[in-house]
């Protein structure tokens, strides 16, 4: 049977392991997509954060245009324009979370 010594050093470690490895997944670059208009209310990486959900969400089948095609993000850039700021920031930073490939990795 382990000791306490030795089980409090195995969490030790393995919390160190966990937090190089989530270091290292926010070190990875995004990739952007490119809005067709200028943006109004995102960002370029919540921008792109919203079309990965849009196409996650509405992919493209047979006889039906994807959410891309749709400009599903740019509309989702027009409605949060019309919002009140502070509203429109909150949904920026939550579409950050969503962006956080440690959140990737915890909820798949």
């Amino acid at each position: 049977m382990p000791s306490r010594r030795q089980v409090l050093l195995g969490g030790a470690a393995v919390t160190a392991l966990v937090g190089v490895g989530a270091v290292g997944l926010q070190l990875r670059a995004s990739r952007l997509r490119e809005p067709r208009r200028p943006l109004a209310a995102l960002d370029p990486v919540g921008f792109s954060v919203v079309a990965a959900v849009a196409e996650r969400v509405c992919p493209a089948a047979e006889g039906l245009p994807s959410a891309w095609a749709l400009e599903v993000p740019e509309r989702v850039d027009e409605l949060l324009a019309r919002m009140e700021p502070g509203q429109a920031t909150d949904v920026s930073r939550a579409l950050l979370l969503l962006e956080s490939p440690l959140v990737s990795v915890l909820f798949g």
